[in-house]
């Protein structure tokens, strides 16, 4: 997919193995770059697909994490999952009842 784009766009400049060898730091380094690249998808997206059950996420680069800062700056969100989707809209980032 990556040969096939027309302009590519790289968060990072390094490799995350070459640019540190301890696995926990390796570990931070990965989920800083999830939350990276899920706040990139946001600001350069129209709509915001999101495959989520609904739950909160364990850690600061979850999709619901994601999903949040898509509310925040007013992103229309189509939130997809166990065969239906739903528009979230501000204040409904909680799991459906």
């Amino acid at each position: 997919m990556l040969g096939r784009c027309r302009k590519p766009v790289f968060l990072r400049t390094r490799r995350i193995q070459d640019e540190c060898s301890d696995p926990k730091a390796q570990a931070e380094l990965r989920c800083d770059s999830y939350a990276q690249v899920g706040r990139y998808v946001v600001d350069h997206c129209d709509v915001l697909i999101a495959v989520w059950d609904g739950e909160p996420s364990s850690e600061h680069d979850g999709t619901a994490e994601i999903v949040q800062y898509a509310l925040e700056r007013r992103r229309p969100i189509l939130r997809v999952w166990g065969g239906s989707f739903e528009v979230l809209k501000s204040g409904e980032c909680a799991a459906p009842s």
